[in-house]
């Protein structure tokens, strides 16, 4: 499920167990592209663009806020 405008409509939408299987998968994620960014950084060196940390950065504050989003709507139910 991406997770763009009006989410908070479509979480409504979800159960209690929809929800916690999301939001794992989404913590999940987070993990993945965190582990991913630090191998990527470390064992690179200097051989990658300037932005890349800003890229991965950007991705991981994007999955923090979809974390949040369906935290808050697990926290109502």
């Amino acid at each position: 499920m991406d997770l763009k405008d009006g989410l908070e409509e479509s979480l409504e939408d979800l159960s209690k167990k929809e929800l916690r299987e999301l939001l794992e998968k989404k913590q999940d994620l987070y993990d993945e592209v965190k582990e991913e960014m630090e191998f990527t950084l470390k064992n690179a060196g200097h051989h990658l663009p300037g932005n890349t940390r800003d890229n991965y950065e950007r991705e991981l504050q994007m999955i923090e806020q979809e974390i949040d989003k369906i935290q808050t709507a697990l926290d109502k139910k």
